[in-house]
C-alpha cells in the first residue's frame, strides 16, 4: 500500500531508528514492493475509464438481482460504483457474513454497534439507521477482476442463505 499526506507533522514513525522514508519508517525499503505499487498504479491509471464503467455494471447487475429481496439498499444511487451497502432487515449481519463466507462469497458488515454496549454506532447514527436496519447491514465490494458470472453466483447464494435462515427462524417453509 501505499500513503500520501500533505502534513508531515500529523505522522509519527511505527518504530524508531534508521532514517529510512525521511524518518518515518526504518528498515531497508521494499524496492520490488515499490516498483509492482508503482506498475499496478500505473495500470489501473491508465484503465480507469475502462475499469470504472465494469465495475458499475456489476453494481447494477447486482441491484437488479436484489430486487424481490426482503433487503434495504442504503447506498445512495450516485455512490461510489465499487461499494453497496444493503441492509437486510430481520438477520444479524454477522451471521449473514458467516453464512456468506461459507460458500465463498465474502462481504463486510457494517459499523452497526459500538462495543458491547449494544449501542449504534455513530456512523450508523448520521446515517439515520434504525437498530434492525442497522444490525442487518452488509457491504458489498466489487473489483474490475469481478466477473459477471460471480456476481449471479453471489446472488444465487444470497437467496439460499436468506431461504435457509428464514426456515431456520420459522418464518418460512421450505
Amino acid at each position: 500500500g501505499a500513503l500520501y499526506a500533505d502534513r508531515r507533522d500529523l505522522l509519527l514513525p511505527l518504530l524508531w531508528g534508521g532514517g529510512q522514508e525521511g524518518g518515518l519508517r526504518s528498515g531497508t525499503e521494499n524496492v520490488l514492493g515499490i516498483i509492482g505499487f508503482g506498475r499496478a498504479a500505473l495500470e489501473l491509471a491508465e484503465n480507469l475509464d475502462a475499469n470504472l464503467t465494469h465495475v458499475g455494471k456489476l453494481r447494477s447487475q447486482f441491484l437488479n438481482g436484489l430486487q424481490g429481496l426482503s433487503c434495504k439498499v442504503i447506498s445512495p444511487a450516485d455512490g461510489a460504483p465499487h461499494i453497496l451497502a444493503v441492509s437486510f432487515p430481520g438477520f444479524r449481519g454477522e451471521v449473514l457474513l458467516q453464512a456468506l463466507s461459507a460458500h465463498g462469497v465474502y462481504v463486510s458488515t457494517g459499523a452497526a454497534c459500538s462495543g458491547k454496549k449494544g449501542q449504534l454506532s455513530h456512523v450508523a447514527e448520521a446515517m439515520g439507521l434504525d437498530r434492525e436496519t442497522a444490525g442487518g447491514l452488509l457491504r458489498f465490494s466489487f473489483s474490475v477482476l469481478n466477473t459477471e458470472a460471480e456476481i449471479e453466483y453471489a446472488l444465487h447464494k444470497i437467496r439460499q442463505v436468506l431461504q435457509e435462515l428464514a426456515f431456520v427462524q420459522g418464518r418460512r417453509t421450505r
